[in-house]
């Protein structure tokens, strides 16, 4: 009777998993058919049931919001939640050297650039310019990141020579796989993986989406300059690395659910991998990636440069959300929002002479004002700012988001108000300017530091819609928590025309 009522509980009390091992555990007792087996299976109960019931405790709504929501989201797949994301990832670790194949420019080019480091102060500028994102992949995956926009290419260290020839199988010379945003970062990409690791050790109900690429392209994506051999070789460091946590995708990712990845598979990490050319995954990992051709629909041309259009688009993304993601689910793919920052031409000169020929140049007022209103009128805001030339990528970044904060906002509306009407935003969302502080925000003002700029609740809103409408009439303390956290960092449209911040509404 008392094995009875212990295995009653431990099937209450413990998940699904945990009942199938006490299940075997029991059979075991029984063949045994001894008191010390019995009290093996006993203890073993007691110890799943202590296990299960502890690990909540310790939860953070933000850094762990997937288990800390399981209520809400543990019956239901990636697919059907909102995954909150990092743009170009590893730009926090950019260093001065221009990368071996550096995106958008010619192989020989990019060679030489790489050997001339950082001459005359170019690579810093451009340093300045490329970098999206201040807080490491650590305080990311604690801000609540469940999308890892991993950009790499295959390069020499940033501060050895470029080899001659790159395409053999020889890598004596350094070469590795490094982040890339035309610059390559400081550490290879495999070192920025360890941390991801070491972070899954320590949150246990997490699971995360790496999207592989070499410049976020989902289906015309090579990897110039790595052999087909170098390309399979960093692959099984990654496999090696992350071990029994990769996702091996016999089981669609449309049907798997949160509760699977976690307690049953305990398989956390879902990669997804842009190569045309099919050279990175072996034939014998082929299960441990989903091809990004297939497995992503990225939506792309939401940013500042011209406010009016991207409100007229995120209209209609808004109208045709829940069917657009029901329709992608039934196919097997991720519906990802790009809401990255948008440079125009005219900024990106303009920054490059402003920030850094300015004084060689010897340039008079008028003309330095000249550049300056051309490239603050290349921005089609609500208010002209002719007298302010934003003067990195994260700077306009943190723009969009001043003007995103109303796109979030309606969602969370629209999904408190009509729940059955389904999802109010993308399964995924990517966006530069995410605070390095572990609270899940948004950075919206002129500054970079999170003390100092207006943050809004990028985390909790996400979070919430979902609970919204996955959870429908039920989770009234999850709901609470999250508003909590979302009136913590308010939306926030303080005005201040010489910046582009006009106090409106936004999107």
């Amino acid at each position: 009777k008392v094995t009875v009522s212990v295995l009653y509980w431990c099937g209450t009390l413990c998940s699904v998993s945990n009942f199938s091992l006490l299940r075997h555990i029991f059979r075991f007792a029984k063949r045994m058919r001894s008191m010390r087996s019995m009290q093996l299976f006993v203890a073993a109960c007691l110890l799943l049931i202590v296990t299960a019931t502890a690990v909540p405790a310790a939860l953070h709504p933000i850094g762990d919001w997937m288990g800390y929501g399981a209520e809400a989201f543990a019956n239901h797949t990636l697919l059907d939640l909102v995954l909150p994301g990092t743009h170009d990832t590893l730009t926090f670790d950019l260093s001065t050297s221009i990368s071996d194949n550096a995106n958008d420019l010619p192989p020989p080019i990019a060679a030489l650039l790489h050997d001339l480091h950082d001459f005359a102060g170019l690579a810093a500028a451009v340093r300045r310019q490329a970098t999206t994102q201040h807080g490491n992949l650590t305080q990311q995956l604690d801000a609540g990141m469940r999308f890892i926009d991993l950009r790499i290419t295959f390069t020499a260290p940033p501060d050895a020579p470029s080899p001659n020839d790159n395409s053999g199988d020889d890598t004596s010379g350094g070469e590795a796989w490094y982040g890339l945003h035309m610059l390559q970062t400081v550490r290879p990409a495999l070192e920025h993986l360890r941390h991801v690791k070491a972070w899954f050790d320590a949150h246990p109900t997490e699971v995360i989406v790496v999207w592989v690429s070499r410049h976020g392209s989902t289906c015309y994506n090579t990897f110039p300059g790595a052999s087909a051999e170098q390309q399979r070789r960093f692959w099984r460091d990654v496999i090696e690395l992350f071990g029994p946590l990769v996702f091996r995708n016999h089981r669609p990712w449309n049907v798997t659910t949160l509760h699977e990845y976690v307690h049953v598979l305990r398989q956390r990490v879902v990669f997804v991998v842009s190569d045309r050319a099919a050279q990175m995954v072996p034939e014998d990992l082929r299960d441990t990636a989903m091809d990004g051709c297939l497995a992503i629909d990225n939506q792309l041309g939401i940013d500042v440069s011209n406010v009016a259009r991207t409100a007229q688009k995120l209209s209609q993304l808004r109208n045709g959300m829940a069917e657009r993601r029901a329709r992608d689910k039934a196919n097997g793919r991720l519906y990802l929002l790009s809401m990255s920052a948008g440079a125009t031409p005219e900024q990106i000169s303009g920054a490059v002479v402003l920030r850094f020929l300015q004084d060689e140049l010897h340039l008079p007022p008028s003309d330095v004002a000249n550049i300056t209103r051309a490239c603050g009128e290349s921005f089609h805001l609500p208010v002209p700012i002719p007298t302010w030339c934003p003067p990195t990528l994260a700077s306009i970044g943190r723009l969009t988001n001043y003007y995103a904060q109303s796109f979030f906002e309606s969602a969370v509306n629209a999904s408190a108000g009509d729940p059955s009407a389904g999802p109010t935003l993308p399964a995924a969302l990517y966006i530069d300017a995410v605070s390095p502080a572990p609270d899940g925000t948004l950075l919206t003002g002129e500054s970079d530091d999170p003390s100092v700029s207006p943050r809004y609740a990028y985390v909790a809103s996400s979070v919430l819609t979902s609970i919204n409408v996955l959870c429908r009439d039920r989770c009234a303390r999850l709901r609470a928590t999250y508003e909590t956290l979302r009136q913590a960092a308010p939306a926030r449209f303080p005005v201040n025309t010489t910046i582009g911040r006009d106090g409106s509404a936004g999107w």
